[in-house]
């Protein structure tokens, strides 16, 4: 009897809410024009662009995520963290010109820069490219974190620069990603210490200077490929997505803004505009 209900609960289900197949590609031939929907996730939900578990046909096509971030209102002005000449300040090179706070960077239009656009999980059933032999470096110039946010593979090499005449300290404030090392001046890339994420993390490592209480700055290790961040006027694209319904994380100063599924698909861009609200930026 249990068996019966299910069987004709399923087929009324499919009667009134419809059955479809899921399609990763077009066969050969000709390219058909695609339709493509963008939804707002809610931040709580799970992730809907896992794979299929074992045995899943593998994922052989790819597709560009791409878009803008823009505040929608006005952009708040933020006081410099550190004004030029400021006698209180211990360190020359700090106080040797204006620091600006980079809390929040937005162009005139309100494009926000330096926000984190990441595929929130990877599905099971697609060849990760590897991580780049190539080290990223991250310096310290003018008494402040260059980039002020980036993203970093898991298993890249890590160069902590420092271009500023004094020592600087790097504190990595992350779950997994816990740097905490001392840099001396001048030091380039030659001589300069390296450091590796050995795990992904979820949401931005906050980066931040014990000599220096205003020095701040965020990193995201993750094991894919499949990120960025926004540049001066908002803009964001990211690459070789996997086809199909993906979902996206985006974060701004360690803060989430939401998550937002698209249909990634090999036959055009999804575009999408990402409207931020003035009060979410956390601005201090």
């Amino acid at each position: 009897m249990k068996a019966q209900f299910l069987t004709s609960l399923i087929a009324l289900s499919c009667l009134t809410c419809g059955c479809t197949e899921r399609r990763e590609g077009l066969g050969g031939g000709g390219l058909a024009k695609t339709k493509v929907t963008v939804l707002r996730v809610d931040n709580g939900g799970e992730a809907g662009g896992a794979a299929a578990a074992g045995g899943a046909e593998m994922i052989t096509t790819f597709g560009t995520f791409k878009g803008r971030v823009v505040v929608k209102g006005a952009v708040p002005q933020l006081t410099p963290l550190v004004r030029e000449g400021d006698p209180s300040v211990k360190d020359a090179i700090c106080r040797a010109n204006t620091i600006p706070n980079e809390t929040v960077v937005a162009g005139p239009d309100g494009g926000l820069a330096n926000v984190f656009v990441y595929l929130r999980r990877v599905p099971k059933n697609v060849e990760v490219p590897v991580a780049p032999e190539t080290p990223f470096e991250m310096d310290q110039v003018g008494c402040k974190f260059v980039p002020h946010a980036s993203i970093v593979r898991v298993g890249q090499p890590i160069l902590l620069k420092n271009s500023d005449s004094t020592n600087h300290n790097v504190k990595a404030k992350g779950l997994s990603f816990t740097i905490n090392r001392t840099v001396g001046p001048n030091t380039d890339a030659a001589n300069a210490p390296v450091e590796v994420a050995r795990k992904r993390e979820n949401s931005p490592a906050e980066i931040v200077c014990d000599f220096h209480a205003w020095m701040r700055g965020w990193v995201l290790p993750l094991d894919h490929p499949w990120g960025t961040v926004t540049g001066d006027s908002g803009e964001f694209e990211i690459a070789g997505v996997p086809a199909g319904e993906m979902e996206f994380s985006v974060y701004h100063e360690g803060k989430p803004l939401g998550t937002y599924k698209a249909k990634i698909s090999p036959d055009a861009p999804v575009e999408q505009i990402i409207e931020v609200d003035p009060s979410s930026l956390g601005a201090n």
